[in-house]
């Protein structure tokens, strides 16, 4: 499993067509592609799966991540898309939409944030997940007991979109 994200961060107003589009490919064309893909070889299966990233941001507004925001929700549309074309083939698509996780990239952010001790305690849990806990949740997307998944939005936020 792999997954790739850009962020650009900054009012919308000043996002630039570059930045935007750079969001876009790497988060939808990306997943596009790499889903394209692979199709052929798992509809020739009895079972498969496909787990796409969203993110947290792709359920509820991300002020100054609007680029973001805009493409992980498509990421999630286009999951329930192929999650309804392919089910009855046997193909289990469902979207991952992970909260904060200890990665570079969000360690990077973090530093950056004027108000990074208060995004934090945004988390009910107080703390980000780690990427184990993603991890785990995405291994069990892909397992027999999660077969009645399809199409689904699956969030792992520690709370954060309970609040």
């Amino acid at each position: 499993m792999l997954t790739a994200g850009v962020h650009y961060v900054g009012p919308t107003h000043e996002t630039s067509v570059e930045d935007f589009d750079r969001v876009v490919d790497v988060s939808l064309r990306g997943t596009w592609l790499c889903c394209r893909a692979a199709l052929p070889r798992l509809l020739e299966l009895d079972r498969s799966w496909i787990v796409t990233f969203g993110s947290t941001a792709a359920l509820v507004g991300a002020p100054r991540l609007a680029a973001y925001s805009a493409a992980k929700g498509a990421v999630l549309n286009f999951t329930k898309s192929i999650g309804a074309e392919y089910a009855r083939a046997g193909l289990h698509a469902n979207c991952l939409c992970p909260g904060a996780t200890e990665t570079p990239l969000l360690k990077q952010l973090m530093a950056e944030r004027p108000d990074a001790q208060h995004f934090r305690d945004a988390h009910p849990i107080g703390r980000f997940a780690t990427p184990e806990e993603i991890a785990g949740v995405a291994a069990y997307l892909v397992s027999d007991e999660a077969s009645f998944f399809v199409g689904s939005a699956v969030v792992c936020d520690g709370g954060f979109t309970a609040v």
